[in-house]
């Protein structure tokens, strides 16, 4: 997002972050605690308001099961299945 920013292009993607925890901020250990202007802040609560300042969607609890050329096929945790298609991806 930053570099698409930075390049000038951000306003011509659409970005979406698709993640196996359990909520956003989860970051694999139940989320954490952060201490910002003397306020704490639960990492939930900081990643998504940082996601939606910077129009970033995201769908959580999702196993990606299969990648095609231009679409990428999950199963969230309650079974249901989905599908999203895009121009550029990339599985870390």
């Amino acid at each position: 997002e930053h570099e698409a920013r930075k390049a000038g292009v951000r306003d011509m993607l659409d970005i979406k972050w698709i993640s196996n925890e359990a909520f956003l901020g989860d970051f694999g250990m139940g989320g954490l605690h952060m201490k910002v202007g003397g306020y704490a802040v639960s990492s939930k609560l900081f990643a998504e308001s940082l996601y939606a300042e910077r129009n970033v969607e995201w769908i959580i609890g999702a196993h990606v099961n299969k990648v095609e050329e231009g679409k990428i096929h999950y199963e969230l945790l309650d079974g249901s299945m989905g599908e999203e298609e895009f121009d550029f991806a990339m599985l870390i």
